[in-house]
């Protein structure tokens, strides 16, 4: 380290090398002050010009400017009065600005000089020779005190003071984090750039610095401040996590904001780690139970989510002919229902209002009015998981296709695609279709009203498991 050099080159070598570092301000005002240092008592008026050469305006100028002066000549006595005292320059340099300074003589018969240094931390008085005692006092600073000082002519002198607060940058650091110092906020800060904060003004001494962020875990350091200096504080966060017990019933499936999240287990509960802290929606549901959904506010560390199913009550059977329109069913408003018959257009999907059913047989007619197909759903939770099956007409661009789809939370995945053994393409032709669900399976039939059959028609697709 060069800080207690009393070489200024020391101090110059460093300027050079790192001219914008932290330290740079510090080692400008070292240097000069340790050029004083070695010149500050020769009686050469030519090393006082070198120093005004390199420091025209700095903290000694003064002084060396009067040193380089020819010494005046002494006043003329006379008969009639004694002459009087020369004055001379005393400058007293402290590393305070705005400094309280007292000048106060041995000699009784001299007068205190008090007064205020400037923001660059100078004062000036001109006094005559004499023994003083001079006392620096400034606020955030101990007050210093020099005792006996001798005093022949123009002369400055330093009298450093401690500081007693000091400051620290921290970073990184979001603009909007809560910063507390032992416990408060500090009224001292400021975003110095991106994700760099200053405290400054902090009393000199330890502190435990707490930084609260978004997302994030709490950032707890013990930290010195050390005075009169600015201490940069490297910070570290890691990502605020929730982790997150579900219990339901045993096997359902739990989804977190729409999303799967995982199936219960055997116990019914699920473990879901490394839940960003907030709002969030659980979702749990199972087949022939009523799904369950909860929206909460989930804190940083462990908590606990219970979503009970109920088992669905099962309806009884259900037959529509159409003479009440739609009226027992979901179904968007493109749908057109008249007495025996109903025509299905246009987006969206229809689901029977307040039915549930686990095992059923069913039968239904259909004919293709487009000649393009049609589709139907089972064992539908809700309307964004089901499974929907797809019969394609002579006009599709695959006909006498059968295909089956499972859709979870809106998301569709082919489970099988075989070719209908029947003729679909007789022009306005009907179909008998028969489901049959029998726990985990589904099975269809399918018969032509143009080729009636004597016997039960063959299912074209087998088995199917249940959603």
């Amino acid at each position: 380290t060069i800080r207690n050099s009393k070489n200024p080159d020391d101090f110059k070598r460093y300027l050079t090398a790192y001219p914008n570092g932290r330290n740079a301000r510090a080692a400008g005002s070292l240097a000069e002050e340790s050029l004083w240092d070695r010149i500050k008592t020769t009686k050469s008026a030519i090393d006082y010009k070198s120093y005004l050469k390199e420091y025209p305006t700095g903290r000694f100028a003064e002084i060396a400017i009067m040193r380089t002066q020819p010494a005046p000549l002494p006043a003329p006595k006379t008969d009639t009065a004694p002459p009087k005292p020369n004055k001379s320059v005393l400058v007293v340099l402290t590393n305070a600005p705005a400094a309280s300074i007292s000048i106060k003589p041995r000699d009784a018969s001299v007068r205190t000089v008090t007064g205020q240094g400037s923001a660059e931390g100078k004062f000036r008085a001109e006094l005559p020779s004499g023994i003083y005692d001079i006392e620096v006092s400034a606020a955030k600073y101990s007050s210093n005190r020099v005792t006996a000082f001798k005093f022949e002519t123009d002369d400055a002198i330093k009298v450093e003071l401690t500081p007693l607060v000091g400051s620290i940058q921290i970073g990184p650091v979001e603009p909007d984090a809560s910063v507390l110092i032992d416990g408060h906020k500090h009224a001292n800060f400021e975003v110095k750039r991106d994700k760099l904060v200053e405290l400054s003004d902090l009393p000199a001494g330890p502190h435990k610095l707490k930084i609260l962020q978004a997302n994030q875990n709490e950032w707890i350091k013990d930290i010195e401040v050390e005075s009169g200096k600015t201490k940069f504080i490297p910070t570290e966060f890691k990502a605020a996590i929730a982790n997150l017990v579900v219990r339901t019933e045993p096997e359902a499936e739990v989804y977190i904001d729409d999303n799967y999240g995982g199936r219960a287990n055997e116990k019914g509960e699920l473990k879901v780690l490394g839940l960003t802290p907030g709002q969030h929606s659980i979702k749990a549901k199972k087949n022939e139970y009523q799904a369950v959904e909860k929206s909460h506010v989930f804190a940083v560390g462990s908590a606990e989510l219970k979503l009970p199913l109920t088992r669905v009550v099962f309806s009884p059977e259900f037959v529509d002919d159409f003479t009440g329109a739609a009226a027992a069913w979901n179904a968007p408003p493109t749908w057109q229902a008249s007495p025996g018959k109903l025509r299905v257009q246009g987006k969206g999907i229809g689901l029977i209002k307040d039915a549930s059913y686990k095992d059923f047989r069913m039968e239904f007619d259909v004919s293709f009015a487009n000649g393009k197909g049609a589709v139907w759903i089972l064992r539908a939770q809700d309307q964004h998981s089901y499974y929907l099956f797809q019969l394609t007409g002579p006009n599709a661009p695959t006909p006498n296709v059968f295909r089956t789809f499972l859709y979870q939370e809106g998301q569709s995945k082919l489970l099988k695609l075989l070719r209908v053994p029947e003729n679909l393409g007789i022009p306005g032709d009907k179909f008998h279709v028969i489901v049959e669900a029998r726990g985990p399976e589904i099975k269809h039939s399918i018969q032509l009203k143009s080729n009636p059959k004597a016997t039960q028609p063959v299912s074209f697709v087998s088995v199917i498991p249940a959603k």
